[in-house]
């Protein structure tokens, strides 16, 4: 997945798994990870995640669309703003 901030950009990864519109898995940063759960509703899709950082927590909200496959929409940080991302879906037999 690609964030991008207002100032530059990380690759982050998702690591989900649906039972029904449920999604659950985890959220991988830049430095830390963490838990995600969120839902799915036709082509919407909603995403929390908390990651660890230095005695802090960083919330994540991921609000987009999914097409094919791949994600995207935004991305409120709480107290450090919004960012965009863009996610696709990584096969099973590819190499990373």
């Amino acid at each position: 997945m690609e964030v991008q901030y207002q100032v530059g950009s990380a690759q982050h990864k998702l690591f989900l798994t649906s039972k029904g519109n449920q999604i659950a898995g985890s959220h991988m940063g830049w430095v830390f990870d963490g838990e995600l759960k969120g839902m799915i509703d036709g082509d919407r899709v909603e995403l929390r995640s908390v990651l660890p950082a230095g005695g802090q927590r960083l919330n994540y909200t991921f609000t987009g669309k999914v097409a094919g496959e791949s994600m995207s929409g935004d991305i409120d940080l709480g107290e450090y703003g919004r960012a965009r991302w863009t996610a696709r879906r990584h096969s099973a037999g590819a190499v990373a």
